[in-house]
């Protein structure tokens, strides 16, 4: 059984649509759990309408700490997660038909080839649509000037590129990011490290969803978000992000991923030049030419 997470706050405008795609969906076997961050609008109207018409489908999960916090509400449902494959949902995007099993599929395959007891992570391309739902890219990665094939750990700890939406993982991965700590930057890019860190992540270059750019969410951040103070900000989130995987996973590291987080999370009170030579230098470049400069011009 494939368990959707699904985190809402003031989604009211959006959900619905959201919803309908999921419920849509050519494979049947997966139930939706919903947490809600106290929204102020007709989200939760929304929820309980869906729910009450879908009761063997939909689930509401009151997390014992209400926040409307992406990463808070994220972790609660993970927390109480028990399905065989988890993935996580935008409340704002859309699902195309075949999300579920085209990835179904794919993690299937890598299971048979890596062993059912890989932590396996898989991700996809998505395209990204506006306030209304008109498309402005035609995929994430080169809306927000990253590369979403890369899966070296190394890189994934300079910069995400997966992407809450587009993220199914399976039961082995599922203990390992039951506790995402207060430093984490996200829980997809923790979610993401971790998978990379101990087991396998694997990239389908194939839309099969949309995300939506708003001026108040994480997606519009990645291609607006070039005020200098908020780069700097998360240049610094990255460090300290790095500091918490070491803290968190040192007894399970090998060597190399132990210097490379130490390595990493120094940079927190490296001076200047010493942050440009480990950028330049040092392999902890951005992957993006755009993004590359400004994170050089920001440290």
């Amino acid at each position: 059984m494939i368990e959707i997470l699904l985190a809402t706050y003031n989604a009211g405008k959006y959900l619905a649509k959201q919803l309908n795609s999921i419920l849509a969906q050519d494979h049947s076997d997966f139930i939706i759990t919903i947490c809600d961050g106290n929204s102020e609008d007709t989200t939760l109207s929304v929820i309980k309408e869906y729910a009450s018409a879908n009761p063997k489908k939909i689930q509401i999960y009151n997390a014992p700490s209400k926040s409307h916090s992406a990463k808070k509400m994220f972790s609660a449902l993970i927390k109480q997660a028990k399905g065989d494959y988890i993935m996580f949902c935008d409340q704002d995007g859309i699902w195309e038909k075949n999300k579920i099993s085209k990835m179904l599929a794919e993690m299937r395959t890598l299971e048979a080839r890596k062993g059912k007891n890989t932590p396996i992570l898989v991700h996809s391309d998505m395209s990204v649509i506006n306030d209304e739902g008109k498309e402005i890219s035609k995929s994430i990665s080169s809306y927000a000037g990253f590369s979403a094939k890369s899966t070296n750990f190394k890189k994934l700890v300079v910069q995400n590129n997966v992407i809450s939406g587009s993220i199914m993982f399976n039961s082995k991965l599922l203990p390992l990011v039951k506790k995402i700590p207060d430093r984490a930057v996200s829980h997809d890019w923790w979610v993401a490290l971790v998978a990379a860190c101990f087991g396998k992540t694997d990239y389908m270059n194939e839309k099969l969803c949309s995300c939506r750019a708003l001026e108040n969410n994480s997606i519009h951040f990645m291609k607006a978000g070039s005020n200098r103070s908020d780069l700097k900000l998360a240049n610094n989130q990255s460090y300290w992000q790095a500091a918490a995987f070491l803290e968190t996973y040192t007894s399970g590291l090998n060597e190399e991923k132990k210097q490379i987080l130490l390595e990493y999370s120094a940079l927190a009170s490296a001076s200047k030049s010493q942050k440009l030579q480990k950028v330049m230098f040092g392999g902890y470049g951005k992957s993006n030419v755009s993004n590359f400069f400004g994170q050089l011009m920001n440290l």
